[in-house]
């Protein structure tokens, strides 16, 4: 039974970012400032959630391997 509602609530997240993209605009994509804010963005977001998963695995005292995000 769960895998079946499961199954049920991909297809309609599929079909909901298949019609919300569908009206998407690539044209927006061939100026430069738009591209290099796009990028500086991912790479701030990116940047943020490595930091802030390091920071809280040392405020937290997590052993090195974790804090250094390695493999135990």
């Amino acid at each position: 039974m769960e895998l079946r509602s499961r199954s049920k609530k991909n297809c309609l997240f599929a079909a909901f970012f298949m019609i919300s993209g569908a009206q998407l605009e690539l044209s927006v994509f061939s100026s430069g400032i738009i591209v290099l804010i796009g990028l500086v963005y991912i790479l701030t977001r990116s940047a943020g959630k490595y930091i802030g998963a390091f920071l809280s695995a040392k405020a937290t005292h997590c052993s090195d391997s974790i804090c250094k995000l390695k493999q135990p």
